[in-house]
């Protein structure tokens, strides 16, 4: 049951990359602890961030992530 979770998880993980960011994660891990679950998703990074982190706009770089969570 917890591994056919963690596949339908991931997989809409990736479908809102995808849909989103026009790009998926390289690796997507769920584990699960009594009443919580833990995502760690690797590679997440888009362009732009890539962009701003390389520039030393770190800040705008995390900002930018953040109006993505909050707005999705």
């Amino acid at each position: 049951m917890k591994t056919a979770v963690k596949t339908e998880i991931s997989q809409q993980i990736i479908n809102l990359y995808n849909d989103r960011l026009g790009k998926s994660p390289s690796q997507i891990i769920c584990h699960f602890f009594d009443t919580e679950i833990v995502i760690s998703i690797e590679n997440s990074v888009t362009q732009a961030e890539q962009t701003l982190l390389k520039g030393g706009y770190n800040t705008l770089a995390e900002a930018s992530t953040i109006i993505f969570r909050e707005n999705n």
